[in-house]
């Protein structure tokens, strides 16, 4: 995009203008047929790039999404389609953990908005307690699970390092499967456990209905890693 864009010329010429727009508009056609099957793929445990076309297709038109660091970064910035221009998008840029109490920062200054947060299992585990926090104060954020039981972006990493792999090297980030929604459950907030891209929907809407924090544990596929940059 930052070749096309040197091509264009003085901010009247529609000419240029237009070839560099035909050129953008066919960039970003190009990538999504590359994910195409991503998006749609019906693997279980759920791939991660079918929880953000769902997220996409069903979150509500005036929603803020926080997401968190590392691979959700990586997810949201690039899976997830915002279709209406009053969404908001808040990335974390700092620590591991940072979206989930965030996002109870943002439903305080916009409680007429759904907020919602995508993080996985490793950063929910940073900050779960401010569960409390929400319930405690009626918060009603939507925190939705990428749970692979796991830190799957230290894969790569580890695999590196320890010869591809060392056996019981993996138990530096794979993790005990959890049921964060039996957790919320416990806690006083609103959980509910999705498997199948189908269920996703009802999901989100009871969630987004709750009136109080509610979390979506999606169990995905821990072979699903988030994309490196992509260029065309």
């Amino acid at each position: 995009m930052l070749d096309a864009s040197s091509e264009v010329g003085s901010p009247g010429d529609e000419k240029q203008r237009a070839t560099w727009v035909a050129r953008t508009q066919q960039l970003v056609a190009d990538w999504k047929a590359s994910v195409d099957h991503l998006w749609n793929s019906n693997d279980m445990p759920m791939r991660t790039e079918r929880l953000s076309k769902e997220l996409s297709d069903h979150m509500p038109s005036d929603a803020i999404l926080l997401s968190d660091t590392g691979h959700s970064g990586i997810w949201t910035g690039t899976m997830i389609d915002f279709t209406s221009p009053d969404q908001s998008f808040i990335r974390c840029a700092g620590s591991l953990g940072w979206a989930f109490p965030a996002a109870f920062g943002a439903k305080a200054a916009a409680p007429d908005r759904p907020v919602i947060t995508f993080a996985g299992d490793g950063a929910l585990w940073y900050h779960f307690m401010e569960l409390d926090t929400g319930v405690r104060y009626g918060l009603n954020t939507v925190t939705v699970v990428n749970n692979n039981a796991s830190l799957n972006q230290e894969r790569g990493l580890n695999e590196r390092n320890y010869d591809d792999p060392l056996p019981g090297s993996d138990e530096l980030w794979k993790l005990t499967e959890t049921d964060f929604a039996a957790m919320a459950e416990q806690m006083g907030g609103f959980g509910i456990t999705v498997k199948k891209p189908r269920d996703f929907e009802g999901a989100l809407d009871q969630a987004l209905n709750a009136g109080k924090p509610a979390v979506i544990d999606v169990k995905t596929n821990i072979d699903s890693i988030a994309p490196a940059a992509w260029d065309g």
